[in-house]
């Protein structure tokens, strides 16, 4: 079996190992789950197939209540939500308004990253003020990646909970 020498930000090697490791002992990771909603279905296609070529796990919602349900229905939060700012039922910022106001503290952590055409000032307040990534519309999907890229990373997972 192949050994591969690893130094990682996850944690030190077991000094046993000789500082050589198999690539059995590297940290297991999940990809980063994603929920988008955007209510343009091609659009929101097009970004969904482009973040999943990344090796995100995405998420599709057409609504803000879609997306507030979808946030509901996993016990475990997203790593990131990017959202249209004008969603059908709900905007982009009550979507986060309700995240941050969440009684499970791991939702109010969660990223946002709101895509708008024409935020007045006080949308990008709130945004500000809700901390989270204001994004224009049309906007440049390489842009789009290096933000999802800056907020959204593999997840370690941890087996030795519980």
């Amino acid at each position: 079996m192949a050994t591969w020498r690893a130094r990682s930000h996850w944690g030190h090697l077991d000094e046993a190992d000789d500082d050589e490791s198999t690539l059995n002992d590297l940290p297991d990771l999940r990809p980063a789950r994603l929920l988008l909603a955007e209510d343009d279905d091609e659009l929101r296609r097009t970004i969904a197939v482009q973040l999943r070529r990344k090796g995100y796990e995405v998420d599709e919602a057409f609504s803000g209540f879609e997306a507030i349900a979808l946030i509901a229905r996993h016990n475990d939060p997203y790593d990131l939500i990017i959202s249209d700012l004008n969603l059908h039922g709900m905007t982009g910022l009550e979507i986060v308004d309700e995240l941050r106001a969440s009684p499970r503290q791991e939702d109010t952590e969660v990223p946002v990253i709101l895509l708008g055409e024409r935020a007045s000032d006080e949308a990008e307040a709130m945004a500000e003020r809700l901390h989270a990534v204001l994004v224009k519309k049309p906007c440049d999907l390489e842009q789009l990646w290096h933000q999802a890229e800056k907020l959204a990373r593999p997840v370690q997972l941890d087996h030795r909970a519980g």
